[in-house]
């Protein structure tokens, strides 16, 4: 992106946006089905380079609109949403595992 000029990141919209630290990734909330505003939402990472997308909570079954890279070497992500009548954060791995916080 050394141009400057506007590219089209993943196959799908996405809000939200967040770049990983080291600036080689992005993350953002996606619906997880064709519907937009019917299906729930989760979260993909998008490699800048190669387009490659990773869905980060697809080991959680719950919406989440947005969420927060840690700097960490693994790739870590953080992201809280509702969880039944409170909210809770989790962490998720690079290989996918998830760990609810207390």
């Amino acid at each position: 992106m050394n141009t400057g000029d506007a590219k089209k990141i993943g196959t799908g919209f996405g809000v939200g946006p967040a770049f990983a630290p080291d600036g080689r990734s992005v993350l953002m909330s996606r619906p997880r089905g064709p519907v937009s505003y019917v299906n729930s939402h989760g979260l993909v990472a998008t490699d800048l380079a190669t387009g490659q997308e990773r869905w980060v909570t697809s080991a959680v079954d719950r919406n989440f609109y947005g969420g927060a890279w840690l700097d960490t070497a693994e790739g870590s992500v953080i992201a809280a949403t509702d969880d039944g009548t409170t909210v809770s954060a989790w962490v998720f791995a690079r290989d996918g595992t998830a760990k609810k916080l207390d």
